[in-house]
């Protein structure tokens, strides 16, 4: 038997890391959605020289990412995010990867 843990007390926009996102489907009308918006940069050491590495990703409950499909658009502070990639844990929390649009 798969736990589903309860989050909803991680996503409080007041007191907590939570964010407003926006997801435009490829077909269909936009709705909201509360997650948490990881944007990190990860030094890459490959010797005498080094690169950064971009991976910004949305974290959120399954339930409310179920509508959400590869290729919809997802804004963040204004930023808009391609959905590259939806990473299901079985626990009830998802992890979208993005990938940021010009």
């Amino acid at each position: 038997m798969v736990f589903q843990e309860d989050f909803a007390e991680f996503l409080d926009t007041e007191q907590g890391f939570a964010v407003e996102a926006i997801v435009t489907p490829k077909d269909g009308a936009a709705y909201q959605l509360t997650g948490i918006f990881v944007s990190n940069y990860y030094p890459i050491d490959i010797g005498t020289s080094g690169f950064v590495g971009f991976n910004p990703s949305f974290e959120c409950c399954e339930e409310e990412a179920r509508k959400i499909n590869d290729g919809d658009i997802l804004t963040v502070r204004q930023t808009k995010y391609k959905i590259v990639e939806i990473k299901l844990y079985d626990t009830g929390w998802v992890v979208l990867g993005l990938e940021r649009q010009s």
